[in-house]
């Protein structure tokens, strides 16, 4: 909450009201921007102006799962950015694809690979794959 003002004029209000995170997930932007973009919106909206859960933008999510994961060619980052969102809106969807594609990007050797078929991790993915581990309550090897 560093930063984040604890009032905002009314019609700030209705501004973070008006934003449609379904919108957001649509669109020609790269998946992560997309998915980022949505996490924003509703973090706005959770702070400053809460809404009920929306089965659109869970509709949405699910729909562009593939093979366990989220993205064109599912990046961890990508699936934990989605199971950020689902998270947010309380959704209860089955993740056991999702459980064992992000199980299968584990490594010994430093944490996490960005994707199925990558032998290449850094500091975002591995910071991708500890948040998407807790928000499915694997261990992390």
């Amino acid at each position: 909450r560093l930063g984040m003002p604890t009032q905002l004029r009314d019609d700030d209000l209705q501004r973070i009201r008006d934003l449609e995170p379904a919108v957001a997930l649509t669109g020609n932007a790269p998946t992560t921007a997309r998915l980022e973009n949505t996490l924003r919106i509703l973090c706005l909206r959770q702070q400053f102006a809460p809404t009920r859960p929306n089965d659109e933008v869970v509709g949405c999510l699910v729909r562009q799962r593939h093979d366990g994961g989220w993205g064109d060619k599912p990046t961890l980052e990508n699936t934990w950015l989605a199971l950020a969102i689902l998270d947010m809106l309380g959704a209860s969807v089955p993740l056991q694809e999702t459980r064992d594609f992000v199980d299968a990007l584990q490594m010994h050797s430093f944490g996490f690979t960005a994707t199925r078929d990558s032998a290449f991790a850094s500091l975002q993915t591995v910071h991708a794959g500890m948040c998407a581990c807790a928000l499915l309550d694997l261990s992390v090897r």
